[in-house]
């Protein structure tokens, strides 16, 4: 499996690829980090002060999901739930972020930025 290679002992964003979220705490930029074969990778760059696990009914914003679904005979079924999973509260340092880092990735692996 591939490897990316951040600064040690910072955070430096998240990472995230289809199937990494799942419920499980978020994917730090920080040191080595093992990725899947052939992964799309993205990065939300921001040095993170700390991360802290969130039970659902300590959230102070709970969500809602809702689902639409047109049936075969052209009816709509709607479903409406709400989000019940614990989630991961992220908190950001005011200060910039060196993205010199960005310089040892491969060049391949490297497609957009905005």
């Amino acid at each position: 499996m591939p490897t990316l290679s951040f600064p040690p002992g910072q955070a430096m964003g998240t990472l995230g690829w289809l199937g990494s979220d799942t419920g499980t705490a978020p994917v730090l930029a920080t040191g080595v980090v093992t990725v899947p074969d052939g992964a799309e990778i993205t990065l939300d760059v921001r040095v993170i002060e700390s991360v802290r696990k969130t039970a659902a009914q300590d959230r102070a914003i709970h969500g809602t999901l809702s689902i639409q679904r047109q049936l075969p005979d052209g009816s709509v079924e709607s479903q409406v739930r709400e989000d019940p999973d614990d989630s991961w509260e992220i908190t950001g340092g005011s200060q910039a972020a060196d993205l010199s880092f960005l310089r040892h990735l491969p060049a391949d692996a490297k497609t957009a930025m905005t």
